[in-house]
């Protein structure tokens, strides 16, 4: 009978560590979950960044695109939907633009934390452009959209070197060699999404936190 006691009264404590581990890990992630600020990577015509400027959890949008025409579509897509006060575009190398446009911003501006969202060409992302945005601390998560997850050669004509998924994972995620070159990334979730039917082709949409 002593025993019985004992046994629940160990299930009730362990059931309430569990529930204290589960109230500070709530805790925590709750702080800096104000409005996070969006930087749109390989943003084209602003598709992604102007959807998730309407939603609440985004403060701001930053895109960057090194297609000028794309960049100017994007501007004029920002104020056809009256969002050019929370979005804003720049044109050139991304890889050269991450620091720049996040080193200019007020402490306040990344106080929700920084989301990167990065939908790169099928012919892949350049592995700088992921070491960028390693070395930024105020990202804490980057949304990866492959279209080319498994990184065979579907184009012939430019292939960018190192640049499939599982090389820009490994450039996220690897171990941290230098202190500047920032904390690794792990990857969360993975979820495939069939946009093009009847087709080899299949997006891969990857969450890596840190």
């Amino acid at each position: 009978m002593e025993q019985e006691q004992e046994q629940d009264q160990d299930q009730d404590q362990e059931q309430d560590q569990d529930q204290e581990q589960d109230q500070d890990q709530e805790e925590e992630e709750e702080k800096g979950c104000g409005p996070a600020l969006v930087l749109d990577v390989c943003c084209g015509t602003g598709t992604i960044g102007l959807a998730l400027a309407r939603h609440t959890g985004c403060a701001r949008v930053l895109g960057v695109e090194n297609c000028a025409p794309a960049v100017e579509d994007a501007r004029i897509n920002a104020s056809l939907n009256d969002l050019d006060s929370v979005a804003s575009f720049s044109c050139g190398a991304a890889e050269a633009k991450i620091g720049e446009m996040l080193s200019g911003l007020p402490a306040e501006a990344v106080e929700g934390g920084v989301v990167a969202v990065v939908d790169p060409p099928r012919t892949g992302l350049a592995p700088a452009v992921c070491a960028a945005l390693r070395a930024q601390p105020c990202i804490s998560r980057v949304l990866f959209v492959s279209c080319n997850p498994h990184g065979h050669n579907l184009r012939f004509d430019f292939t960018v070197a190192g640049g499939s998924l599982i090389d820009n994972a490994a450039v996220l995620c690897g171990p941290e060699r230098a202190p500047e070159a920032g904390r690794p990334f792990r990857p969360a979730a993975a979820c495939a999404v069939d946009l093009f039917p009847d087709t080899p082709h299949c997006e891969l949409c990857v969450a890596f936190v840190r």
